[in-house]
């Protein structure tokens, strides 16, 4: 059998988002269709780990198989499964050269999305094909503008976007479609492979049902049964960064902000520019050049390399703090102060002599304080929260400071 008659499939081309139309443009030339043990192995894995990718590629392997045998082309899997050691290695290219040998043994065309994969294979006289994705944007991209903040897709309603400013924005309406089931999982599957081809992006959160990811300054949620009722994506513009000096602080405030041993709470309703202002400071002190960590659930803020962003190492905030002190760092902003064991993470950097800046979410100064006194204590909170700021609109509202009155046995809040 001629080789330019087999194709022999990777897993960045499985998973493409054109794999199905290029077979479909070159069924003709197809005698088999080749899919390693590799590749399966690799997709069985995520699947069984709960990840979506893995789900994805055995759903879209699927339809290949579907179409390709209405055309009476074969789809057989070859090769071996990896042994784990193989699997171990994997990240350093271990199963990449693996599946380029399977493709010279069986004298066929390896096809792949992964660039290095398909000049490593062009070196080695392997025939490869390199997948080009193209240009084409993402569905939801003809949406995104400077003045977007959020974009809303719910199956069977209209697409909504917010447009506007944290001190004014409004909700627009697409009513020209409404996206039913299949159109929303194509969506997904678009995102998720762009999300996979680019080095720079990742998925905060990988469940088959619930994934969440960041992908080019965008914080990108989507939702499915049964965790939610109807398929559900939201695109969140993430805050682009300013500087301190953007909002006009002076006198005792912006002491409390910038002295090292000052720790502050910024508090605010949802929307009202508290990360923001939390990246401000995560800056000021970079340029300090003090070392600067930042704990984040979501990892929602936009900051240079220089600053290490961590998430909540096995889910708990807690863990990260013990592991920010021994990384060494001077400054730590904690987004966001939620749970207990998120206070007692906050408490935990504060009374080790780091300067922390806890994000929390709060009506005004004095429902912060209320929550401090819920999970911290009342008579602790003066000496591990040196100053409030609250955040209204993108705006910084009040800065108070905070004293423990032992006569009155209560805290006093004392705007600055």
């Amino acid at each position: 059998m001629d080789s330019k008659n087999k194709y022999l499939f990777d897993t960045s081309a499985i998973l493409s988002g054109s794999v199905e139309t290029f077979i479909a443009e070159n069924i003709g030339k197809m005698e088999e269709i080749l899919v390693p043990e590799y590749v399966m192995s690799e997709m069985e894995n995520q699947a069984n780990s709960g990840r979506a990718i893995g789900v994805e590629g055995l759903e879209r392997l699927k339809k290949i198989r579907k179409f390709a045998n209405s055309k009476k082309v074969a789809v057989v899997v070859v090769g071996r499964r990896p042994t784990l050691e193989e699997i171990q290695l994997s990240k350093k290219g271990r199963i990449d050269a693996l599946i380029k040998d399977l493709a010279k043994e069986e004298n066929a065309i390896l096809v792949t999305c992964d660039f290095v994969q398909y000049k490593s294979a062009d070196a080695l006289g392997v025939k490869c094909l390199h997948l080009d994705q193209g240009k084409k944007g993402l569905f939801f991209e003809k949406y995104i503008d400077t003045g977007t903040l959020s974009v809303y897709f719910t199956e069977g309603k209209a697409p909504l976007i917010r447009r506007g400013t944290i001190k004014n924005s409004k909700i627009f309406c697409d009513s020209k479609i409404k996206p039913d089931r299949a159109k929303l999982e194509e969506i997904k599957k678009e995102i998720i492979t762009a999300v996979r081809d680019d080095e720079n992006a990742f998925f905060l959160s990988n469940q088959n049902n619930a994934m969440v990811v960041k992908y080019k300054g965008l914080r990108i949620s989507m939702f499915s049964r049964p965790f939610s009722l109807k398929e559900e994506i939201t695109i969140t513009v993430l805050p682009k960064p300013i500087v301190l000096s953007q909002y006009k602080i002076k006198g005792e405030g912006l002491a409390k902000i910038q002295d090292e041993s000052s720790n502050i709470i910024v508090c605010g309703t949802k929307r009202s520019g508290k990360t923001t202002l939390s990246q401000a400071i995560a800056l000021y002190f970079d340029d300090m050049k003090k070392t600067v960590k930042t704990i984040e659930s979501l990892r929602d803020m936009t900051l240079p390399p220089g600053i290490s962003q961590y998430s909540f190492f096995k889910g708990n905030a807690g863990n990260t703090a013990e592991l920010a002190l021994i990384s060494n760092a001077e400054v730590a902003v904690l987004d966001s102060v939620v749970k207990r064991e998120d206070f007692d993470a906050y408490l935990r950097l504060a009374d080790c002599g780091i300067k922390t800046i806890g994000v929390l979410n709060a009506k005004s100064p004095t429902h912060a304080v209320e929550l401090l006194s819920e999970f911290i204590g009342t008579k602790k909170i003066s000496s591990v929260v040196h100053a409030v700021v609250y955040v209204e609109k993108g705006e910084v509202k009040k800065i108070c400071s905070l004293d423990f009155n032992a006569q009155k046995n209560a805290l006093e809040l004392e705007v600055l």
